[in-house]
């Protein structure tokens, strides 16, 4: 009888191939990859409507940034006649009784998860990555059996659970490196639990979002005088630097539906990217500070990885249209 990929006595040395095979200096990052997958197949499982957005939907869903995403950003539909309680998300619903709704369904779905996914061995409320005012976004730690130790990885995967846009999106199978290793395998049999049909959110819209997050920090970081930069921050950059090689996105800028996207998402904001010093860094000391921070991350990344300033260059060569 089949069983599942990490339920083989060879998984590790899977693990190990699979990370050599893709020239991945951390296999922990495979064995993540491969968690991550069977995650969201989980959830599937559980009869749990969800969509995935940010990093896990350009990398995983898309295939369009070549950057480990730890955390899952999801959103994952409340239903009533599953949770048993209405959970009050739109965009109007702030009041107590809306937030504490919202607050309640993060702890509901750590409980309704827990013990109910194959190999997961405990799952926490991380309430470090909540919204602890409006409860518009709460985490959900999954900590599985690992094989390795890697310094500066998180421990486990974190659903980022949010009530965002995720519309529109596309139909897109999830699967991971080590699953496709072993299916490529001859001999090889296990439980298919790639996660099939997950909606993923439009790579064009992602990229407004982006192009809005990288100058709202900015600013922040600014206004503050920070000597350190905003968590997860500096990822943007990349992603915005990969995204401009897309064509689906380079079509999108500048059309009607770009304009009144960026305006909606801006809120208020200067729409004109290019007024921004986000995207020059013209101060030796934030560039030498990005920089930094840029290099610390390079384990997250694979295939090609460029430098900071090859990602402000071709960012440079668009700024004036976006």
């Amino acid at each position: 009888m089949n069983g599942y990929l990490h339920e083989r006595s060879d998984f590790k040395d899977l693990i190990e191939i699979t990370a050599v095979d893709l020239g991945i200096r951390d296999p922990a990052l495979v064995e993540k990859d491969y968690w991550l997958m069977h995650l969201l197949w989980g959830l599937q499982q559980l009869d749990m409507d969800f969509h995935l957005k940010g990093g896990t939907s350009l990398s995983k869903g898309y295939d369009c940034i070549h950057r480990f995403s730890e955390d899952i950003d999801i959103k994952i539909e409340p239903d009533l006649n599953l949770c048993g309680f209405p959970v009050y998300c739109g965009k109007n619903h702030d009041n107590q009784k809306h937030r504490d709704s919202r607050a309640k369904y993060f702890d509901w779905i750590a409980n309704h998860i827990t013990d109910k996914i194959p190999g997961i061995e405990s799952v926490l409320r991380d309430k470090t990555f909540d919204d602890d005012q409006k409860y518009r976004n709460g985490g959900i730690r999954l900590l599985y059996s690992s094989h390795f130790s890697v310094p500066g990885l998180k421990e486990g995967i974190l659903l980022e659970v949010g009530f965002d846009q995720t519309v529109p999106n596309q139909p897109k199978l999830i699967s991971s490196w080590a699953y496709d290793r072993a299916a490529a395998t001859p001999g090889v049999s296990m439980i298919d639990n790639r996660a099939k049909d997950v909606p993923c959110y439009d790579p064009r819209y992602t990229f407004v979002e982006k192009l809005q997050a990288v100058i709202r920090k900015f600013r922040l970081y600014k206004n503050k005088n920070e000597t350190s930069l905003p968590a997860n921050f500096i990822r943007h950059y990349y992603d915005i630097f990969q995204l401009l090689d897309r064509k689906d996105i380079q079509n999108f800028i500048g059309t009607r539906e770009y304009q009144e996207f960026k305006r909606e998402r801006f809120r208020g904001d200067d729409t004109k990217v290019s007024n921004s010093e986000a995207f020059k860094l013209t101060d030796p000391i934030d560039r030498d500070l990005f920089e930094k921070e840029f290099n610390r991350s390079s384990s997250l990344y694979f295939r090609d990885h460029p430098t900071l300033n090859e990602i402000l260059q071709r960012i440079s060569k668009y700024l004036d249209r976006l």
